[in-house]
């Protein structure tokens, strides 16, 4: 049976460049981005497995991040025969693992923070930063598998940006972020049970632009600097005073470097192939 093509966005005309959101998010984390890029690029924004009405995940066998892959190629297939990747959070390790599929269709990378947190327990077992993470992973998904999303949004939410942020959250918000947290455990499984091995990674050609906030959590650093070493055409990025959310709390910032990326990277790629 054929994949269905996924919900998404779409704005503008160009050379495709994907959007993938983080979790508990959406396409709509990308609105400013898309605006500011239209002029000269096709932006996609899907949303990716359980969110936007896509199917949910598989709930017969584990999940993985390669399901992903296969739920967008729907997407992929109609962008064309190559495209520019953009990822954050889960978005970034979805992103990581299409590159790693299929690394001709991928012209440049850029990821923010991907939650590809497989590396840390296969490379960084007995860091405190991989049981940190392991712990709030364990945390969430048994307060969603519950039927407890208050408290899996509390975990969640204010271990990403700040205690108090999901107390602080106006009640006209909730429904939907707590509803965007259904598919967090298919998504926790997926980034921890990923296979890829930085080895893997240091074979991936493809320009990379890793971007980071000096503020975020250790796991997520950890993994933005184990990138860092691995890729072999990586730039990496510091946002000082910026966390985890940054393309969503700081947009001006991450977006700026991001076309500046895009627009150089495509640009000599399309010299490259005159």
């Amino acid at each position: 049976m054929a994949t269905a093509m996924p919900s998404y966005r779409e704005a503008g005309a160009g050379f495709p460049v994907v959007c993938l959101h983080a979790s508990a998010g959406g396409p709509g984390q990308w609105r400013a981005l898309m605006a500011l890029l239209a002029g000269r690029y096709r932006m996609l924004a899907p949303n990716r497995i359980g969110y936007g009405g896509n199917p949910p995940w598989p709930g017969d066998r584990p999940a993985h991040l390669a399901d992903e892959v296969v739920a967008l190629e729907p997407l992929l297939d109609a962008a064309g025969p190559s495209c520019a990747l953009v990822g954050h959070s889960a978005g970034g390790a979805t992103a990581l693992k299409i590159a790693l599929l299929h690394p001709a269709r991928v012209r440049a990378l850029v990821v923010y923070e991907p939650s590809a947190f497989g590396l840390l327990t296969r490379h960084q077992p007995d860091d405190p930063a991989t049981a940190e993470i392991a712990a709030v992973r364990d945390e969430t998904s048994h307060a969603v598998a519950a039927g407890n999303l208050d408290g899996a949004a509390a975990r969640f939410i204010d271990y990403w940006l700040a205690p108090g942020t999901w107390a602080a959250t106006p009640a006209e918000r909730r429904p939907a972020l707590l509803e965007g947290l259904r598919p967090l455990p298919g998504e926790w499984q997926s980034v921890f049970g990923e296979q890829a091995t930085l080895a893997e990674l240091g074979a991936l050609a493809v320009p990379t632009l890793c971007l980071t906030g000096t503020a975020s959590p250790a796991p997520a650093r950890a993994v933005a600097a184990l990138l860092a070493a691995a890729l072999p055409r990586v730039e990496l990025v510091e946002f000082a005073g910026v966390g985890h959310m940054g393309p969503v709390t700081h947009p001006d910032q991450v977006n700026a470097a991001i076309e500046r990326f895009l627009d150089r990277t495509l640009g000599e790629a399309a010299g490259r192939t005159a």
